[in-house]
């Protein structure tokens, strides 16, 4: 419904009900776009609706499965959307920007980063180190060494998937502990984000005391030490691209870097498509 005069639209667009006198419905059709309920949230597809593919919305079943409890928030963020992916994809920026997740895993384990089709990659793991003083609250492992193993999966354009496991020194991989994540970012404008979150566990279910210093941890690092620097990194590029600023590319940036110039190909070929439907449909005419 128009909130300012009242119309009515239906999920197709058409206009259903007219509350002024006469009630005659006006010859008026509102652009409408796919959207999807799936995992707990809602998936809008911006585009052509005929390439609307709900296959290719990424697993997040643990979202709403009842043997995972998760925590979860959303926020608006100042700050470019693709900053946001880029912090999540290099994850040594932990040891500088969150006190309490300093750990040798972030910048003196094993990286890897790779693409698989339209979907790219990084991997950090860490054997039989310390984890984090705020990651061994969670999981109930202070003062015990860890193997750790950290995996990121970014979704084109902007929804990320981190595969948070820990176990005792020389657990299989696929029997440590889990703490899976979301980070999907939705572009309100060029300066600002629509940051959504969430973390789970499939242990302490039911713990409200446990829940709430988990969101509580969380929103804080997120919201007070991951924001405010992007904020900040931002403001200095003033609305310059990214490339053109000659970015020092770090040993941690691979996933960043291949994540930025997919999209970047992702968009180009989005656009030559439109071009040439447009320069068609101008022959045709």
């Amino acid at each position: 419904m128009c909130p300012y005069h009242g119309l009515r639209f239906d999920g197709a667009g058409r206009c259903v009900h007219n509350p002024h006198p006469g009630g005659q419905l006006p010859d008026a059709q509102l652009r409408v776009y796919p959207l999807v309920e799936r995992h707990a949230l809602l998936w809008i597809w911006m585009g052509d609706p005929a390439k609307a593919d709900p296959a290719l919305i990424p697993d997040f079943s643990w979202l709403s499965d009842p043997k995972w409890e998760a925590v979860r928030g959303s926020t608006v963020a100042e700050g470019h959307y693709e900053l946001y992916s880029d912090n999540i994809l290099d994850l040594s920026h932990a040891n500088f920007v969150h006190p309490a997740l300093v750990a040798g895993a972030f910048t003196e384990g094993e990286r890897k980063f790779w693409q698989d089709g339209e979907n790219v990659f990084a991997e950090y793991i860490r054997l039989d180190d310390y984890l984090s003083v705020g990651i061994s609250a969670v999981m109930g492992t202070e003062g015990s060494k860890q193997d750790f193993y950290g995996l990121v999966q970014w979704h084109a354009p902007a929804v990320l998937y981190f595969d948070f496991r820990a176990g005792n020194p020389g657990t299989p991989r696929e029997q440590c502990t889990l703490l899976p994540s979301l980070h999907a970012f939705t572009p309100e404008t060029l300066d600002t984000t629509h940051y959504f979150w969430a973390t789970a566990r499939d242990y302490k279910l039911g713990d409200a005391e446990f829940t709430a210093a988990m969101r509580g941890a969380l929103e804080f690092a997120f919201e007070q030490e991951d924001m405010p620097i992007i904020r900040d990194s931002h403001r200095l590029m003033r609305g310059e691209d990214f490339w053109s600023l000659r970015p020092l590319i770090l040993g941690g940036d691979g996933g960043g870097v291949r994540a930025r110039r997919m999209l970047k190909r992702l968009i180009d070929r989005e656009q030559q498509t439109e071009q040439e439907d447009a320069d068609g449909n101008a022959r045709q005419v």
